[in-house]
């Protein structure tokens, strides 16, 4: 049997996991999912093992009793270890345990919650499509779409909203570089930010201390919470500070005040690059 798609989910989700599969098959998309696809009389395990070893991109139907499987866990490993990307439908509130974090911290989520459920399944379709392209496109020798890395201890210990993509958003996974490179973007304006909160209350310029402390405040947020979590609020928080940094900048070349005018344009370009990674994508 040819497909795309290996459909991940506990049994007391099958319905959900169902419905997922008829969206996915009639925007087109191939889905493997058991029983369904095991043939009578066929090795339960071995088909699965065979399905997660041909499959071009999984979705995991996550709720509670998918976080608390041991089946479903060596699944994502096994896709994981291959390279190929893992999208999570979120149809529970509840926080993904340690184990499972292990894996699903770089991948960004579906949040699924807010009905219709029609709809999050629609956009899931867009979002596979151009993922399967992308990867029936990508070379043989490229680098996996995502790769296992540890979360963070910020990351572990986060409530599930902060690894839980905007209800209703589905986005394409981060490469490991990507996801460095903004964040040593960011930690070089909360370098920044953090000088200048120091430096204007050795100057007594307490006007500035609130923006500089908010701003500085902020940017350390983006780092360890909402780069791979809530997009939308990111990309928003990503521009806003990246605009103050420039107002600020252009104020201080008025006065002139060329050292000012250097650090806080450093601090806006990089969260305006921030904000604009983070806008491409959806």
């Amino acid at each position: 049997m040819q497909f795309d798609v290996f459909i991940s989910y506990a049994s007391h989700d099958k319905a959900i996991a169902d419905a997922t599969c008829a969206a996915l098959e009639g925007a087109g998309i191939r889905c493997w999912m058991a029983p369904r696809d095991i043939l009578p009389g066929a090795d339960w395990g071995e088909a699965i093992m065979n399905a997660l070893d041909k499959c071009r991109a999984m979705v995991l139907i996550f709720s509670s009793n998918a976080n608390s499987s041991p089946q479903i866990r060596r699944e994502i490993e096994r896709v994981v270890g291959r390279g190929v990307p893992v999208i999570p439908v979120r149809i529970e509130d509840t926080a993904p345990t340690k184990a499972m974090a292990y894996f699903m911290g770089p991948v960004h989520w579906l949040d699924a919650l807010t009905p219709p459920l029609e709809q999050h399944l629609h956009r899931l379709a867009e979002s596979l499509k151009s993922l399967i392209e992308m990867e029936a496109a990508k070379p043989a020798h490229d680098a996996p779409l995502v790769q296992p890395e540890p979360a963070t201890p910020a990351q572990a210990a986060a409530p599930v909203t902060a690894v839980a993509a905007t209800p209703g958003s589905v986005v394409r996974p981060l490469l490991r570089w990507q996801l460095l490179t903004m964040r040593t973007a960011v930690l070089i304006a909360t370098a920044i930010g953090g000088v200048l909160t120091v430096a204007t209350v050795v100057f007594k310029v307490f006007g500035w201390l609130p923006v500089t402390a908010a701003l500085t405040f902020i940017s350390y947020w983006l780092v360890f919470r909402n780069l791979t979590a809530q997009l939308s609020i990111a990309k928003i928080a990503a521009l806003s500070c990246g605009l103050i940094w420039a107002y600020l900048a252009i104020w201080n070349a008025a006065v002139p005040d060329i050292g000012l005018v250097v650090i806080e344009g450093t601090a806006a370009a990089c969260l305006l690059y921030v904000a604009t990674e983070l806008a491409r994508m959806k």
